[in-house]
């Protein structure tokens, strides 16, 4: 059946009618890996198809030329692990319905509903795609066949071929069919297939003996692009013939497929190992009579695993090497069969574990030889002296091990581990092997190092003694020889990269202190999110700061441990008045009590050691009892970093003997004193009768005040009475109604409740002893 179109024809030409074609092509198997694309051969880079990775397809010349009658042949030559894969495809016995030319190029997509470019192309689909690799009968309704075979050979050796594919290359009109014929002994697999949503149309398969049919179903039904269509692989034939019948152009595109192979993805520096893995086909054969393979009860054939040498679970094909700094090339490229090996638990290889064994445990299928090499040495190659002991697969796993050698150098380095039937095939690193499996990851080797340095200030000293965790060994104690000049210890070597390591200065010789503490990385620079605890003389380096070559050094610097002491500034105090002064959150926290045995002094505590690093908070008590009033001043320090009445003791202050000094004044008020004589004059021998009023004009209180009155050498106060009658007014009280004349004429008399508009009255007698009137 034709259906019309009202669209141009192809290659130019603009009927009425479009009529649709059937495309195949033909394409071939074989169980080698190849490195690189050959000349006049193209891997698709592009599509949906399955296997890209294996089939190469065989560039025939430009499109729209013709092929000549008596065939032709191509060969590609190859590079495989370093020999010389040489693939031979011929194109023979071409006859058809037409005269000359009976087959020309085509390019798949040229055609809307094309459906071999959206599985292969290179550039897109449709008009982008670049592949021209289509074999077609020139005009239209025409057949034409030919037969199609390929051989191989491997360094000159003969290369026994898998068997033959052929896909659709258009979808097909229901007046319209492909057949292929097989040679006997070999069987029809349906590899893949592929048709628009939405299409209902079934593509059906009609056997009779060892010839396949390949058609649609009516009615023709589907919405979009592409129309039904198949791969087929014909599983143990190196030779088939194709036949084409169509309602228009019709197509085949033929190649070779380079099946289920493996290479080593680890850097090009560590060489080529490729492997043939054995691997079969199972399901998707076509049984005599029609098939539907859209149908529901069709299922596609499927690469079966090999049995006898394989790593992990499953094994896919690259078509070249794909190398990579991560030895994860394989697994973003086809299908991920690096399994082999449980690569995020793959253990770290510790330089300090140089002499003790390393052994990788492996998952694998069968029971074949397993080896393995490490570069250890990380020179960019696998050595002869890296390589494992073989060790066959049983129950699913091998052990490879190594013993750890003292040339190890830490960074990234790689694993290769190959499996095969025969073990010569895995004697060395590189080269081919006819089976099995290679899978390269990428380790770690790691050399972490931590060390101690010691500074002392001002004069040497030691020994001091560090610790740490998580290491090898503990660091030696350090003397320093020298004030300022550092002594660095020997390294220790980090046990495990993914905990954090502590290094703690656990003993300091008396009266020192820790200053300082950085730790730094080998070129200086400050190592990322570490926990400094200056209190614990503690540094706490954290596990995402290590790396497998840290070199880190912590650094302490200590010295002399500073003094503290308290001091007291009295100003015009009342005598006897007190005052306490306390400090806390030191180390240690002086304290002074401090008494004012004159107006003016300074009272000084003794001084105590205190800590770098130590936040003090200084205060004062005034005894409930004084006398005076007083104005209090700022704290003053003369070292350490003073806020307000919080010290800080920096690491400037090494043994410094610090003193802060709080001062109080007295409060000052204006005491107005008038002292009045009966009778004036007087006579010898005459009592002579004294007031003396003291009055308190402020403005501060005048409590303390002392009234004092020192009497001529001409008169006596202790005659007629010793004592001095006080009263007060005004809020002013005396110390007593009475006090000694002695106390008056003497030290004085201190009043000790004198406020603002207060007043104190003193009277007293004395007799005049001088000569004068009589």
């Amino acid at each position: 059946m034709m259906r019309a179109k009202l669209s141009g024809g192809k290659d130019g030409r603009q009927p009425l009618l479009l009529l649709r074609s059937f495309y195949a092509s033909l394409v071939l198997v074989i169980g080698l890996a190849l490195t690189s694309t050959p000349a006049r051969a193209q891997y698709a880079t592009g599509g949906s198809g399955v296997y890209r990775n294996q089939i190469i397809w065989f560039d025939w010349g430009a499109n729209g030329a013709n092929v000549p009658a008596t065939g032709t042949t191509v060969t590609n030559n190859v590079s495989v692990a370093g020999q010389t894969l040489s693939v031979t495809c011929s194109l023979s016995n071409i006859s058809g319905s037409n005269g000359f030319p009976q087959l020309r190029i085509y390019r798949p997509g040229g055609y809307f509903e094309d459906g071999l470019d959206d599985l292969y192309n290179i550039g897109g689909t449709g008009n982008n795609n670049t592949m021209d690799i289509g074999l077609s009968n020139p005009n239209y309704g025409q057949t034409a066949q030919f037969d199609f075979s390929c051989n191989a050979t491997l360094n000159g050796t003969p290369f026994v071929l898998d068997g033959l594919v052929f896909a659709d290359a258009e979808t097909t009109s229901v007046s319209e069919y492909t057949q292929a014929t097989l040679p006997a002994g070999a069987s029809m697999r349906v590899i893949e297939r592929i048709t628009a949503p939405g299409c209902t149309t079934g593509y059906n398969v009609n056997r009779t003996g060892a010839l396949f049919r390949y058609s649609v179903l009516a009615p023709y039904d589907c919405p979009g692009s592409p129309g039904p269509m198949a791969v087929n692989f014909i599983d143990g034939a190196s030779t088939a013939r194709i036949f084409l019948q169509g309602g228009g152009i019709q197509a085949v595109a033929v190649g070779v497929m380079v099946n289920v192979a493996d290479y080593g993805d680890a850097p090009a520096s560590y060489g080529n190992a490729a492997h043939l893995p054995q691997t079969t086909w199972t399901g998707g054969e076509v049984p005599q009579g029609n098939t539907n393979i859209f149908g529901s009860g069709f299922a596609l054939a499927s690469l079966v695993p090999p049995t006898t040498a394989m790593l992990g679970s499953r094994v896919d094909v690259e078509n070249a090497p794909w190398y990579s700094a991560t030895a994860t090339g394989d697994d973003t490229n086809g299908q991920p069969d690096e399994d082999g090996v449980a690569a995020g638990s793959l253990a770290i290889i510790y330089r300090s574990q140089v002499g003790q064994t390393y052994s990788v445990p492996v998952a694998c299928v069968g029971n074949s030889p397993t080896a393995g090499w490490i570069d250890f040495d990380r020179s960019g190659a696998f050595d002869a002296d890296e390589r494992s002991a073989t060790v066959n697969c049983s129950g699913g796993s091998a052990t490879l091990t190594w013993t750890i050698p003292a040339d190890a150098v830490a960074g990234q380095s790689y694993l290769r581990i190959r499996t095969a039937v025969l073990a010569s095939d895995i004697a060395s690193p590189t080269g081919i092997a006819g089976s099995g499996e290679v899978e390269d990851y990428a380790l770690t080797i790691a050399d972490p190092q931590i060390r101690v340095a010691k500074i002392t200030l001002g004069t040497d000293g030691g020994p001091f003694g560090f610790t740490t965790t998580n290491t090898v060994a503990q660091p030696e104690p350090i003397t320093t020889s020298a004030a300022g000049v550092a002594v660095i210890g020997a390294p220790v070597q980090i046990t495990d990269l993914g905990a954090s390591v502590a290094v703690v200065e656990a003993t300091i010789p008396p009266g020192w202190g820790m200053t300082g503490l950085a730790c730094t990385n080998a070129s200086g620079g400050a190592v990322a999110g570490v926990v400094y605890d200056g209190a614990a003389r503690r540094a706490t380096i954290p596990a995402s700061a290590l790396t497998p070559t840290s070199d880190i050094t912590c650094t302490f610097t200590n010295a002399n441990l500073p003094t503290l002491a308290l001091a007291k500034t009295w100003v015009n105090a009342a005598l006897n008045d007190t005052a306490t002064l306390n400090s806390a959150g030191g180390t240690n926290n002086p304290t002074l009590s401090s008494t004012a045995d004159t107006p003016n002094e300074t009272d000084t505590g003794i001084p105590l050691k205190v800590d770098v690093g130590n936040s003090i908070t200084l205060s004062e008590a005034i005894g409930g009892a004084n006398l005076g009033v007083y104005d209090t001043s700022a704290w003053s320090c003369s070292g350490g970093s003073l806020a307000g009445n919080t010290l800080t003791i920096g690491a400037g202050d090494a043994a410094a003997a610090i003193v802060c000094t709080i001062t109080n004044t007295r409060q000052q008020t204006d005491l107005a004193v008038v002292k009045t004589v009966t009778p004036n004059p007087v006579r010898s021998g005459e009592l002579v009768s004294y007031t003396i009023t003291a009055t308190n004009n402020g403005p501060n209180l005048g409590n303390g005040a002392i009234i004092q009155d020192v009497p001529d050498a001409a008169l006596d106060c202790l005659d007629p009475v010793p004592v001095v009658d006080c009263t007060g007014s005004g809020g002013a009280a005396c110390p007593s109604p009475t006090v000694p004349v002695s106390t008056l004429t003497g030290a004085g008399v201190s009043i000790p409740t004198f406020p603002v508009g207060g007043q104190i009255v003193m009277t007293f007698q004395c007799r005049v002893n001088a000569t004068g009137l009589p």
